[in-house]
């Protein structure tokens, strides 16, 4: 807080920064609105506002592109996403393009596009599928061949649906 209490040209120079920051903390307060904050125990807020809804040309997209709902869907579909850095990659020109994800060869990373964000089965089945070849690739070591590479596939594929209904089951549906 501000004591204008001194008087003098400072008091005014005081004055003209207090309405500054009013008018400012307004415009804050009302741009935030678009934001959820994270909340800790004793309730203060911690970390980076997050927007609630997708922007730009990620709008049309129903289920929010950031890693708190990667993390929420993959939590509820039995995903154990436990050492994994999870991306998410908005790149505009890969919407609508049928890509979903992409598991790095080191086993640790994976990356999450757009298209995967385009229901909340897309981004389970993603997930489960990205998983699938972290725990591959973890196990066995990259594909070393296109065969090897296509039997990972298969595998990942064959996979899906009992992460969908897993995660439907958690969800009463």
């Amino acid at each position: 807080m501000l004591n204008f209490a001194t008087g003098g040209a400072g008091a005014e120079a005081g004055i003209a920064n207090n309405l500054a920051a009013q008018q400012y903390s307004a415009s804050y307060r009302a741009a935030r609105a678009t934001y959820a904050t994270e909340v800790d125990a004793a309730g203060s807020e911690v970390g980076m506002f997050r927007r609630t809804a997708n922007q730009g040309a990620f709008s049309d997209l129903p289920v929010t592109m950031d890693l708190k709902t990667v993390r929420s869907y993959a939590s509820e579909a039995g995903v154990g996403l436990d050492g994994v850095k999870v991306r998410i990659i908005r790149d505009e020109s890969l919407i609508g393009k049928d890509l979903y994800g992409y598991t790095h060869p080191n086993g640790k990373f994976i990356d999450v596009y757009p298209d995967a964000f385009s229901s909340s089965e897309a981004l389970v089945r993603t997930l489960g599928h990205e998983r699938m070849h972290i725990y591959q690739t973890r196990t066995f070591g990259p594909p070393q061949s296109a065969v090897d590479l296509r039997l990972n596939e298969k595998a990942a594929y064959g996979l899906e649906d009992s992460f969908v209904k897993y995660w439907r089951s958690n969800r009463g549906q």
